[in-house]
């Protein structure tokens, strides 16, 4: 989910099919464990002004959906996409999608802050590391540009938290190049900026933190 939706299975990439099928698939993944309304589906997948048949559209598409999962792994898909009444769920781990491992390491993470930041800064890293690129990388529609977004805040919560026990490790001089960059993509972050002084400052670059400061100004 962290880039272009994939499924692996015993290390082989699996096909996903058409547009509509990954997108239904996105929203099962990331809605885990809890099962998903047909209205929610249409929704997110076909828009608000979703076009006349679009229910009959999804039960294709789920039907389509539950056949690819089931001969990936050699089953009738029944079992990973099972028939609710009005809704449907994947009876899939959280710990097999990447976007909710990135969660939970994020939150070891956080967890360590101030007790361990060395162990800390490794769980961000690991974390970072399940990134591939855009999320969802060749969807679109609202739904999913608002996923996009919020998982991005979530990415770069996670690096401020990073770079914060970085800093309190005394390791200014290599986090300047990181933070730089980010404050570029957020020129307007003022907590970005703080860090990027602080990091200037503790590298013994007291002129370009000044520098810096003023030009924010």
């Amino acid at each position: 989910m962290l880039g272009k939706p994939e499924l692996w299975l015993d290390g082989r990439r699996q096909g996903l099919g058409p547009r509509k099928e990954r997108s239904v698939l996105a929203v099962l993944l990331l809605e885990l464990p809890h099962p998903v309304p047909a209205e929610t589906l249409v929704h997110r997948v076909w828009g608000e002004a979703s076009p006349d048949g679009a229910y009959n559209s999804l039960y294709s598409v789920v039907s389509r959906l539950r056949k690819r999962l089931g001969d990936a792994n050699g089953t009738g898909g029944e079992g990973l996409l099972p028939k609710w009444p009005g809704s449907y769920t994947l009876n899939v781990s959280r710990d097999d999608v990447d976007v909710w491992r990135f969660r939970a390491l994020r939150d070891q993470a956080r967890t360590a802050i101030g007790r361990d930041d060395e162990l800390a800064v490794t769980l961000f890293n690991q974390a970072d590391a399940l990134w591939r690129g855009v999320p969802l990388d060749g969807l679109d529609g609202g739904w999913v540009e608002w996923v996009r977004e919020s998982l991005h805040e979530e990415r770069l919560a996670a690096a401020v938290h990073r770079i914060r026990a970085g800093l309190r490790l005394r390791r200014h001089a290599d986090l300047v190049s990181e933070i730089a960059n980010l404050a570029r993509q957020s020129p307007n972050n003022e907590i970005l900026l703080g860090l990027y002084l602080e990091a200037l400052y503790g590298s013994g670059r007291q002129a370009e933190a000044l520098s810096a400061y003023r030009q924010a100004q």
